[in-house]
């Protein structure tokens, strides 16, 4: 027998369905997976929807209950030594709500679930971490377009900073040596930059721009001092096109260097919740 249809039963379902996605939306906890890999860094969310009176208190807690950090009267307080050094969180985005923390020199043994509590809020976000041990990427780009390679140890690195980009062949794409731009095959000149501002952050990412066919395949980058290797795949493609334009990508990826972080706090506070 069909169901029996009320007259304002899709607008009735319809109002229903909303609240229920409300509901969840405003709930007061939140659980996502993030991933991270061994010697890489990891930003763990924990973004409440609305601005916190001051002074904020949050509390961060791992699988064993460790004390991940401890935010207390809008300072970064305890901190068990495991974290010491590796977690960090970012007091100017206190009051807007954004408690989330930067895990750097990721671990094995950092993978687990994690805890974010605002008691002020009585709001709690749950979330596991999964480390996997390979830090090897895919990088896309269009011929004749640009693409940022990322290469970022994550310590500090003392002056004077020396690190390697190595192509397919083998080629030099870049030395950096006594944290200048050094040697680099002619096939690159010209076309690869590094961001010598951020050497000492241990960003040694570099620029290839007038992308090219050929340039496609996988690269390396060395930092010796630290003993640390960032490995990458480029694929380079054509531009493809929408509505008989061609799509064409950002020129200013220099912003890349410090905008993930921008653009997932302002995505987190647009979603509060949700698992992206």
């Amino acid at each position: 027998m069909p169901w029996p249809v009320h007259p304002h039963g899709l607008y009735l379902w319809t109002s229903v369905g909303l609240l229920c996605l409300l509901c969840i939306l405003s709930s007061g906890s939140s659980q996502s997976v993030r991933t991270g890999f061994i010697g890489g860094e990891v930003l763990l969310p924990c973004v409440y929807s609305e601005q916190l009176s001051e002074p904020v208190t949050a509390f961060w807690r791992d699988k064993d209950d460790k004390i991940v950090l401890d935010i207390i009267n809008g300072k970064e307080d305890k901190m068990d030594p495991k974290f010491r050094g590796r977690v960090f969180s970012f007091p100017n985005h206190y009051k807007t709500g954004n408690l989330s923390i930067l895990i750097k020199g990721l671990r094995a043994d950092d993978a687990g679930p994690y805890d974010c509590d605002i008691p002020k809020v009585d709001y709690q976000a749950k979330m596991t971490l999964k480390v996997t041990g390979s830090s090897q990427s895919v990088r896309t780009g269009f011929i004749g377009d640009e693409v940022l390679l990322p290469c970022i140890c994550s310590n500090q690195l003392s002056k004077p900073v020396t690190a390697f980009w190595r192509d397919k062949d083998d080629k030099v794409v870049l030395d950096i040596i006594n944290s200048r731009e050094d040697k680099i095959d002619a096939k690159f000149t010209g076309r690869v930059f590094s961001f010598p501002d951020y050497y000492k952050n241990g960003n040694l990412s570099i620029l290839i721009k007038d992308l090219r066919m050929d340039d496609a395949g996988p690269y390396e980058c060395d930092i010796p001092k630290v003993d640390y290797q960032a490995k990458m795949t480029l694929n380079v493609t054509e531009k493809p096109t929408s509505h008989g334009a061609t799509v064409t990508s950002s020129s200013h990826h220099l912003v890349l260097l410090s905008a993930p972080l921008f653009v997932l706090f302002c995505s987190l506070k647009l979603m509060p919740g949700l698992d992206w």
